[in-house]
């Protein structure tokens, strides 16, 4: 009884030890929404990605401080989830096109 009953409290917890080591490194910025926007702007240093997932379409654009592209991160027309790591630190913010519900994380990198 009492070894099913630690089996059972293993398996609860797993998926908790696996999202911590999934999300190694500093979160920098994190939101969840609806629709199209623009995120505040985010400071990082060298080695650092953006974390999505969404429902549906999505477009992840970085720009930099002054508003200009600097990278497509993400265009996936059915929803899911992704990551694009991004070598160069600096001052940028996020422009999300969606059509559903989204979820965007900036790590910092170790």
């Amino acid at each position: 009884m009492l070894r099913s009953l630690l089996c059972c409290l293993a398996l609860l917890l797993l998926p908790s030890f696996a999202d911590s080591a999934d999300q190694s490194g500093q979160i920098i910025l994190k939101e969840s929404a609806n629709g199209s926007r623009s995120l505040q702007p985010f400071k990082v240093q060298n080695k650092w990605e953006v974390r999505w997932e969404s429902s549906a379409d999505i477009t992840i654009w970085l720009k930099d401080k002054k508003g200009d592209p600097v990278k497509r991160l993400a265009s996936n027309k059915k929803g899911g989830s992704g990551s694009a790591f991004h070598r160069t630190g600096g001052t940028y913010f996020l422009m999300i096109t969606a059509e559903g519900d989204w979820t965007v994380t900036v790590i910092q990198l170790p």
